[in-house]
């Protein structure tokens, strides 16, 4: 953390904080909305006025509740947005009713979780014009507006540099909607020629012509950001570094890792010595069910696996949209076929470290970038090592081959053979328990958002 930062608790004073985040409870459970509620929730008992605000699709009008203490604020937005809604272009029908929430509340910070459609650049501004200092955390792998294709991944495959520049970039993302890479290259290009996105035409096929100029526009957006926010919060070292190559000024930039947060008492599990790792050794899955998340390459591995491979599988995923109720599916064939594979409910947050401490080792197959994730911290808390992927934030908590074991992304054959390894030698998961890194904690990531915005409100920050 920045020595500027820090602040004694006495001299902080209570902040009015307006927490927006693009999804909420209950329609919406995933690692941000845990981690607004962490941070709410522990800024609500250290003296502060808390709200949440959320936009959502369908609400008839705006609608206000209490969940855990702390006051939610939702208002609608359309289920199916325009195009210059989407890209951010103009307002997003249904959004005047945050600004006229702004304007009602008048917070002394806004803290931006999301960005997203009815989230973004037009409702900071709105946040400034109330006269709140305005802060931004990048929870997703775009690190605000950098990569159009969400996942850091290039051409979905390998890591990518962070580089953001419009040809390449364009060409990635049309490559993910379904041309092939030589076609991508050449729509991309001839998209950069002056003038040439104006012929374009509208519907789909103009708007495969018109990425290069999306793109622009994108890095314009995200040069903008770094005008209107006070800070921008990054979870990684990785993000700071890309935002900073593509011109993030350093003085309003601030590295603030994640940690996690316990919703009560949980028993570490004891230690090798104690407790040594046996047959059949115990790996789990915790977390949203989703491709990017590399629960095909997941199932894939698991179903290399020979019969006699002394390993059990539990899967404890949400399925909260078609992509999930579809991999669901899939589990549960593979859980018939299989003796060794469990497919049960997700686990409530108030359960998760007593999961995570049950199973010998949790699997994280990420194929995208991650900029946690908060899991592979909770499970290092609760005693458990993780098996993962080369890619995000990974790469800074797992020391493959030490506390864990790094795979690459979307490698079945090798992540099958990590499986394989363990289940032969579960000695080597003791290995990894014995070498477990310290993790931190949500009480430490909210000590350091107080004392930033106290700087920030004292007209003390950088201003470059």
């Amino acid at each position: 953390m920045d020595p500027s930062l820090r602040r004694d608790e006495e001299t902080r004073a209570a902040v009015k904080i307006l927490h927006l985040a693009g999804w909420y409870y209950p329609e919406s459970i995933g690692g941000t909305e845990v981690y607004v509620r962490s941070l709410a929730s522990r800024q609500r008992e250290h003296g502060h006025a808390v709200t949440i605000a959320a936009p959502l699709v369908g609400l008839s009008g705006p609608r206000r509740d209490v969940q855990h203490g702390v006051d939610i604020f939702r208002y609608s937005i359309p289920d199916r947005a325009t195009r210059d809604e989407a890209q951010g272009r103009t307002s997003v029908r249904g959004v005047a009713a945050l600004s006229g929430f702004l304007a009602e509340l008048k917070p002394d910070v806004a803290h931006f979780h999301s960005i997203t459609t009815g989230l973004g650049l037009n409702e900071m501004v709105a946040a400034k014009n109330a006269g709140a200092k305005v802060v931004v955390t990048s929870h997703l792998p775009s690190t605000g507006y950098l990569c159009q294709r969400g996942t850091m991944m290039r051409w979905g495959k390998t890591l990518c540099d962070g580089h953001a520049k419009p040809v390449k970039c364009a060409a990635c993302a049309l490559e993910q909607r379904g041309l092939d890479r030589m076609s991508a290259w050449s729509l991309a290009w001839l998209g950069s020629v002056s003038g040439s996105a104006q012929w374009a035409g509208s519907g789909r096929a103009g708007s495969a012509f018109q990425m290069t100029e999306l793109i622009r526009f994108r890095l314009e957006q995200q040069r903008l950001l770094f005008t209107v926010a006070d800070k921008v919060v990054v979870l990684n070292e990785w993000s700071r570094r890309v935002a900073l190559e593509n011109g993030a000024p350093e003085g309003r930039l601030v590295l603030n890792r994640l940690g996690y947060s316990s919703a009560g008492e949980f028993r570490r599990k004891p230690p090798p010595e104690i407790a040594p790792t046996r047959v059949p050794i115990r790996i789990g899955y915790l977390g949203r069910l989703a491709e990017s998340k590399g629960v095909t390459v997941m199932m894939s591995a698991i179903a290399r696996l020979a019969s006699d491979v002394r390993a059990e599988f539990e899967i404890r995923g949400i399925a909260n949209d078609a992509e999930g109720i579809a991999l669901s599916k899939r589990f549960a064939d593979l859980a018939k076929s299989r003796a060794n594979v469990r497919l049960e409910p997700a686990v409530p947050h108030d359960g998760v470290m007593e999961l995570l401490a049950s199973f010998d080792v949790l699997c994280v197959p990420s194929t995208s970038f991650e900029n946690g994730p908060t899991v592979v911290i909770e499970a290092h808390a609760a005693g458990t090592p993780v098996i993962g992927t080369g890619i995000g934030a990974m790469l800074e908590l797992i020391d493959s081959g030490v506390n864990g074991l790094l795979v690459p992304p979307g490698d079945a054959v090798a992540l099958a053979q990590a499986f394989h390894r363990i289940a032969r030698n579960p000695g080597v998961i003791d290995d990894w328990r014995n070498n477990l890194p310290q993790p931190r904690t949500m009480a430490e990531v909210t000590d350091e958002y107080e004392a930033l915005y106290q700087v920030i409100l004292s007209d003390n920050a950088p201003r470059n």
